[in-house]
């Protein structure tokens, strides 16, 4: 109690009213004095950050400094920052599947020696790029794409007919398309905002599974389709 006092009466002596006490000098006065006010604040003078702990009574302000620590992180806390972590890892996971999948494509076309590909990156969050060409069907040069993005689908779509539902036919080639896929149920044949018709086919198939060969095969199967059927569809399509 004597150091306690002698402390007190240290500080009192001083000139002005706020006094640096030593670690130990504080823990005691901490025990012995009214807390009349605690705070927390940067230490503006020290070349690191460090936390200021002031004690107040009868008007002198003592304070301990002290290195500031980072605060320890609740279970609440931990569970958000590695739900955080593995977000951004599926991210990464994600970017990597569309990219695999169109340098496993490209590969494979350089392999068979398959040329007239052209290939378009879209600039979108699902990293979604097209491989695009022409099918020969019926003397008509079909356009179409190879769609690969982070999802587990590969998407095939060819442009049948430009232009050509629009108006009072619309209608009309709507329900002839949708007996079209009545028939084939692999296949999905549509019509677009600007009235062109679409023949739409999409396979499931991730990274571990995708098989550019199928890719092509099923390309192949499609344009034998089109030729054995296309003069009967444009014949539907051109209809008044």
């Amino acid at each position: 109690m004597k150091k306690i006092k002698d402390e007190i009466k240290r500080i009192e002596s001083a000139k002005g009213n706020v006094v640096l006490v030593n670690k130990t000098s504080y823990l005691s006065l901490l025990k012995e004095l009214s807390v009349l006010r605690f705070k927390v604040r940067k230490a503006e003078n020290w070349e690191t950050l460090a936390a200021v702990v002031s004690l107040v009574k009868r008007g002198y302000m003592y304070q301990y400094w002290y290195p500031e620590k980072q605060p320890a992180q609740s279970k609440g806390e931990n569970k958000m920052a590695e739900q955080k972590k593995a977000t951004v890892a599926e991210k990464v996971e994600e970017v990597k599947v569309a990219t695999e999948k169109v340098a496993a494509f490209q590969k494979y076309l350089e392999d068979n020696k398959i040329g007239g590909f052209g290939l378009q990156n879209f600039d979108r969050p699902d990293h979604a790029q097209a491989f695009r060409s022409n099918l020969q069907v019926e003397g008509t040069n079909l356009p179409f794409m190879i769609l690969l993005d982070d999802s587990v689908y590969t998407m095939l779509q060819v442009q049948v007919a430009a232009g050509i539902a629009q108006g009072d036919k619309k209608e009309k080639i709507c329900t002839f398309l949708n007996d079209l896929n009545e028939q084939y149920r692999m296949l999905k044949f549509s019509v677009d905002a600007a009235g062109n018709v679409l023949l739409t086919c999409c396979i499931p198939a991730g990274v571990p599974h995708f098989e550019p060969a199928l890719v092509i095969a099923i390309l192949n199967q499609i344009q034998g389709l089109l030729t054995a059927t296309y003069p009967e569809i444009m014949k539907h399509l051109w209809e008044k």
